[in-house]
């Protein structure tokens, strides 16, 4: 027996949560504008800690598709199968075009993990097919997301081996049957509107939204400096990863709504790639400043000027793009 389902890999895949997510949604022509639509606004904690700061995609996840009824969303619990009957069942639930993911699975016991072996580390699994040995998972390996295959004995008996309080349900997903999503001009202009305003859309407090992310990367990258000592178990190469994927999404979104009839001039989008462009300098040069052996303060420094820079280009170029949607949507 076999059955994999369609899965592509996302432009966006810093958090491997969010990008087995997005890669469904972009493997169903029912479901792909969801790229389009939303993965506009940011969200991130406040502190000045680079290691501390997590920056996500907002209102981008799954549950937000299963609250509008888009997304099916089940939970399960493995204390209620044994290595055999829990195969059984994810293939069953595979065959029913649902897609799985396996919470804080130890990656001591998984062979295609830099953890097997060597130390106990618990992270996130998710399976998108089987056949008769294997099961089909997307995984980090080798520094890039990627589609694997791994013997489903060793995927199961890495679950059993976790302690059974740290990972009690697993889940499934799928796209909704009747689901249909069209690109939202409404829904964009709103998400960029949160984005320039610095808010979330509703009524919560507990992060830092939008253009004020820019502020509290700033800030981190400042404590870096000041510090002027090297210390890689303070560094986090997702944050700059992160931002340059929330650039290249814009870039996208305005090359489709343009696609779609929706005039943008080729000087906005010029300028929106000349973002991107610079936010993937940023990322390289942290990079190069994690790896090289004298740690450049300089690179630092030029990475604060370039987010500087990207943060007062922004508040200039969104609000033109805000404009040039609500006139189409009002025309």
């Amino acid at each position: 027996m076999k059955r994999i389902l369609p899965y592509e890999i996302p432009p966006v895949e810093t958090y491997q949560s969010d990008a087995f997510f997005l890669g469904i949604c972009l493997s169903y022509n029912r479901s792909k504008n969801v790229y389009i639509n939303r993965f506009i606004n940011l969200q991130c904690n406040n502190s000045i800690s680079m290691k501390q700061i997590d920056i996500r995609f907002a209102n981008s996840l799954w549950g937000d598709l299963y609250n509008e009824g888009t997304g099916e969303l089940n939970l399960f619990h493995f204390c209620n199968y044994n290595m055999t009957t829990l195969i059984k069942f994810m293939e069953e639930r595979i065959d029913q075009n649902c897609y799985l993911l396996l919470y804080e699975v130890d990656e001591y016991y998984l062979s295609y993990t830099d953890s097997y072996k060597k130390k106990h580390y618990k992270h996130d699994t998710y399976i998108y097919g089987y056949d008769d040995d294997n099961f089909y998972i997307v995984a980090y390996s080798n520094k890039r997301l990627q589609k694997l295959e791994v013997n489903k004995k060793e995927i199961v008996n890495s679950v059993l081996k976790t302690n059974i309080n740290d990972i009690d349900n697993f889940c499934s997903f799928r796209i909704n049957q009747a689901a249909n999503i069209l690109i939202d001009v409404k829904s964009i202009i709103n998400g960029l509107h949160n984005y320039c305003d610095g808010e979330s859309g509703y009524d919560d407090t507990s992060f830092v939204y939008g253009i004020n992310v820019w502020n509290v990367v700033i800030e981190s990258i400042n404590s870096l400096n000041e510090r002027k000592q090297f210390e890689e178990k303070e560094l986090d190469l997702r944050i700059m990863r992160l931002i340059w994927e929330h650039k290249k999404s814009m870039c996208y979104r305005l090359e489709q709504l343009n696609d779609k009839e929706i005039e943008i001039s080729d000087v906005i989008l010029e300028k929106l790639r000349e973002i991107e462009k610079q936010a993937y300098l940023a990322f390289q040069l942290f990079f190069k400043y994690m790896i090289e052996n004298n740690h450049s303060r300089d690179k630092l420094d030029k990475i604060e000027r370039i987010y500087r820079r990207l943060r007062e280009q922004e508040k200039e170029l969104y609000p033109q793009i805000i404009d040039i949607l609500e006139k189409n949507l009002n025309a």
